[in-house]
């Protein structure tokens, strides 16, 4: 009865009204198996139970993650944007399992997920590199450098 917030009413919404979108820098590095990865960004998300004109929050925040990489070395960094199903801001906060990332020279596409799957993300990064990054998998956590509500 309550497949859509995955049998937690009480601690998560309806994912299909949900949305938010994450702009950002983000560099990735890659050295016989093992992958680091962090950036800086802005974060804003909307809450669909409220007025189109409120429910919104918006913060700045950090990551930084490692895991298994598919390469033997590699850089990249550049601008990132993501979409999520957040509808607050603070759902981004802490850690987030890195669902991959795939080195296309210029481009990577990145995915991720909170452990509960209750807050999922897409997105394209855009930058240069050096070597090949290919299918960084691991962990991230993200800290709030600050935000709010408007």
């Amino acid at each position: 009865m309550y497949a859509y917030v995955q049998n937690n009413p009480v601690n998560l919404l309806d994912p299909l009204g949900l949305w938010g979108f994450t702009i950002g820098f983000q560099g990735t590095g890659a050295l016989f198996g093992f992958g680091i990865t962090g950036g800086i960004y802005g974060n804003f998300a909307h809450d669909p139970s409220q007025l189109w004109y409120s429910g919104w929050s918006y913060s700045a925040t950090v990551v930084l993650g490692g895991g298994a990489a598919g390469s033997v070395y590699g850089l990249s960094g550049g601008g990132d944007v993501s979409v999520n199903n957040a509808c607050n801001v603070n759902q981004l906060n802490g850690a987030f399992g890195n669902a991959g990332r795939l080195g296309l020279g210029w481009f990577s596409v990145l995915g991720y997920v909170s452990p509960d799957a209750g807050v999922t993300g897409i997105g394209i990064s855009y930058g240069p590199s050096f070597g090949y990054v290919g299918a960084l998998a691991g962990a991230t956590n993200t800290w709030t450098l600050f935000g709010g509500n408007w």
